[in-house]
């Protein structure tokens, strides 16, 4: 059996169908999908590799630091 990534789980550890479902999402709520997933997914997901245990607050950082990217 090969060992490896599922390729199931393409972007910052979120399956494909699930990423799909927010991209349509950010869409419906007029947001630009790479926006979404550029500067909140990956934002939120290098923290979480950086430290296994993600608070509110951090949470909270990372949407307030990705609204001053449009700003």
């Amino acid at each position: 059996m090969a060992k490896g990534i599922d390729t199931t789980f393409m972007t910052y550890g979120i399956r494909r169908e699930d990423m799909a479902l927010i991209r349509q999402l950010a869409m419906d709520a007029n947001l630009d999908e790479d926006w979404v997933v550029e500067y909140i997914l990956k934002e939120y997901h290098d923290k979480r590799v950086a430290n296994a245990e993600v608070k509110d607050s951090d949470a909270d950082s990372v949407i307030k630091n990705a609204i001053k990217k449009i700003k």
